[in-house]
C-alpha cells in the first residue's frame, strides 16, 4: 500500500458518541461505511481511511495518525486450500457473483489485536481463510454467511459477558460464520484440530456439524456435487446455497443433561 493513509483509534465508549464523531470526522462517508467503522472501533480494531477522506480533525474522540495496514500473509494449509479453490472452481462458473461479493483479506493488525484479546493463536485454516476474505457484502458461495473479524470479535466479547451458562456457551468457542438471526458456527479453539459447531441461540444441543473448517467447506462441495445443495436465485439474482433435504449430523450431537 503505497497511499497515504490514515489510522483511526478512539477510547471512546459510547457507541453514539463515536458515530457522531465519525460523522463529523468523515462527513461524506456512507451511513452503513460509518455504522462498519463505528462497528470496528467499539471491538477495539483500528480503522484506516485514505488521507483524503479525512475533513474535520476537530473529533477529539478520536485519534488519527500516519501508517499503512498490511493484508495478512498466512502460511498455506493444504487441507484449506484444497476445499476452498475446489469449491470456487464448481461455483465460479455458474455463479460468480457469489465470489465477487467477498471482502478482501483480513489486516495483519486486526489478527494480532483478535489474537491477543483471544489469549491464543489463531488456528492456521482460518488464518488461511482469513488471508483471502474477511467478511462479505451480500449472498456468498457457504450456506452461512462469513462475519468479518469486528462482528466476530464483539460477537465473541458478548456472549462471554452475557452470563449464559457454560451448558449454552464455552469461551473456547470462536464464532466464524453467522446466519443474521443470533445463530452461529463456531470453532472450538480449546482443541489442537478445532472441529465446527453449530451454535443456535434458541437450542440445548450444539451439533458438531464437521471435524474442521476445511472439511466442512469439502462436504458442502461434495453435496452440491450429489444434488443435496443447490444454487438458488431470486429474480435471476444469486441468493445463497439451499438444502434440498436437510441431512443428519455428520458427528456427534453435544447434549446436556440439566438434572
Amino acid at each position: 500500500m503505497n497511499r497515504k493513509w490514515i489510522r483511526v483509534t478512539t477510547t471512546e465508549t459510547d457507541p453514539n458518541r463515536t458515530l457522531a464523531a465519525l460523522k463529523q470526522t468523515f462527513p461524506r462517508m456512507r451511513l452503513g461505511d460509518l455504522v462498519h467503522t463505528a462497528g470496528r472501533l467499539r471491538a477495539g480494531l483500528p480503522v484506516v481511511v485514505k488521507q483524503r477522506e479525512v475533513q474535520d480533525t476537530g473529533a477529539l474522540t478520536l485519534t488519527l495518525e500516519d501508517g499503512p495496514m498490511l493484508p495478512l500473509q498466512a502460511e498455506p494449509h493444504p487441507a484449506f486450500e484444497h476445499a476452498w479453490f475446489g469449491l470456487k472452481a464448481l461455483l465460479y462458473p455458474i455463479v460468480p457473483f457469489a465470489y465477487d461479493c467477498l471482502e478482501g483479506p483480513a489486516l495483519e493488525e486486526d489478527v494480532a489485536l483478535l489474537e491477543a484479546d483471544l489469549g491464543r493463536a489463531l488456528p492456521a485454516e482460518l488464518k488461511s481463510l482469513l488471508s483471502l476474505h474477511d467478511g462479505q457484502r451480500a449472498a456468498g458461495p457457504l450456506l452461512w454467511e462469513l462475519a468479518p473479524i469486528c462482528e466476530r470479535l464483539m460477537t465473541w466479547q458478548w456472549l462471554n459477558r452475557s452470563g449464559h451458562p457454560l451448558e449454552w456457551w464455552n469461551p473456547d468457542w470462536f464464532p466464524v460464520f453467522s446466519n443474521g438471526s443470533g445463530d452461529y458456527l463456531v470453532l472450538d479453539l480449546s482443541q489442537p484440530e478445532p472441529p465446527l459447531i453449530e451454535y443456535r441461540h434458541d437450542e440445548e444441543e450444539r451439533i458438531v456439524v464437521a471435524p474442521s473448517l476445511s472439511s466442512w467447506i469439502a462436504q458442502l462441495h461434495e453435496e452440491l456435487c450429489t444434488g443435496q445443495l443447490f444454487a438458488s436465485t431470486v429474480d435471476g439474482r444469486f441468493s445463497g446455497l439451499t438444502r434440498v433435504v436437510p441431512t443428519e449430523p455428520r458427528m456427534q450431537v453435544i447434549r446436556f443433561d440439566y438434572s
